[in-house]
């Protein structure tokens, strides 16, 4: 089995969330045989990170209006429902429709979303940079739940501050 875990994002602000988490990820000797953690800084690259793979765990900062810091396990339907796919704009959303239109999509998908603070500037918010931990583990937990043929949890809300 083929799993990725890969972090959305840029290194701009709390933005820089999800590629830390998998930077992080990759750094640690923990991810089991067969998973690798690896960034994608631009959209449409998604696509290509998603072919040909059995799961894919997408970690991203979020602006849902929780409390910054907050992880959280949004369903992937909450993404691909009801948007046009269009090339402009493109964010996980319609990158993840495009991959579903197109066959592309891996069977297995998770989010974990870390609400931003702030997504200008160059420095990753406390909230954020607190919570970082908390996804790498969650994404960990996924990736071996899905190697070991059982149902993952999927957790709460959890706030950081």
């Amino acid at each position: 089995m083929r799993i990725r875990v890969v972090g959305v994002g840029s290194s701009h602000g709390d933005d820089a969330a999800g590629p830390l988490v998998a930077r992080r990820l990759a750094g640690e000797a923990t991810l089991p045989p067969g998973v690798e953690a690896l960034v994608c800084e631009r959209p449409l690259d998604l696509l290509e990170l998603l072919d040909g793979i059995d799961g894919a765990v997408l970690v991203d900062a979020t602006r849902s209006g929780r409390r910054p810091g907050t992880v959280h396990e949004p369903a992937a339907e909450e993404l691909v429902e009801a948007r046009p796919v269009s090339t402009h704009h493109l964010g996980v959303r319609e990158i993840l429709a495009m991959a579903k239109v197109l066959e592309r999509a891996p069977d297995r998908l998770a989010l974990i979303g870390i609400e931003a603070a702030c997504v200008e500037g160059s420095a990753v918010s406390a909230p954020v940079q607190a919570a970082l931990a908390d996804a790498a583990e969650r994404a960990r937990e996924r990736c071996q739940a899905w190697l070991a043929g059982a149902a993952p949890r999927r957790r709460g809300e959890r706030e950081h501050a």
